[in-house]
């Protein structure tokens, strides 16, 4: 299970869980006399597996979630994940084959809220957003450190101290 340090992060590095086993922890709450939103996150986490199983039927299962929501923070603003993809795959079936299957969902261009604010239509329609990462652009698929993708660093630093903190790798279902 996963064990958040005094700040409400997780150490750093990958915490391997399953869907259910997340379930089971949201339901029990973060520990350590803290308390947590349980309904919401279950809703989040609700909504998030069903677009892992949409990804899982596409053969994408490296799947990350970060963000609040991967914190003890009482009630996350939403759910920040990323999933890794070998860019083929991406670009020439994955894509087009989740926007078959939920068009208002899985679209990956940027739009801005009425207040301003800018994030994928999915961030505001269901408070969740999930970025694809191209395996080849991994720290393992990388022919360089230069092509690793940016977002994998910023999704393991934290924005207040900028030190390493860890996320949350799904397993299973």
């Amino acid at each position: 299970m996963l064990k958040f340090l005094k700040n409400g992060l997780l150490p750093a590095g990958d915490h391997e869980i399953s869907l259910f086993q997340l379930e089971q922890l949201i339901r029990q709450g973060p520990g350590g006399g803290r308390s947590w939103d349980t309904a919401w996150r279950l809703q989040l986490l609700e909504e998030f597996k069903q677009r892992y199983l949409q990804l899982a039927a596409l053969g994408i299962t490296e799947v990350y979630i970060d963000g609040s929501y991967a914190t003890d923070k009482y009630r996350p603003n939403d759910m920040d994940v990323y999933f890794v993809v070998p860019r083929k795959l991406w670009r020439t079936f994955a894509e087009a084959a989740l926007k078959e299957i939920d068009p208002e969902f899985w679209r990956f261009e940027t739009v801005s809220d009425p207040s301003g604010k800018s994030g994928y239509p999915m961030a505001f329609l269901r408070h969740i957003e999930m970025f694809p990462v191209y395996q080849e652009h991994t720290p393992a698929g990388a022919d360089c450190l230069e092509m690793i993708d940016p977002k994998i660093s910023f999704f393991r630093t934290d924005k207040w101290s900028n030190r390493p903190k860890g996320i949350i790798k799904i397993t299973e279902v």
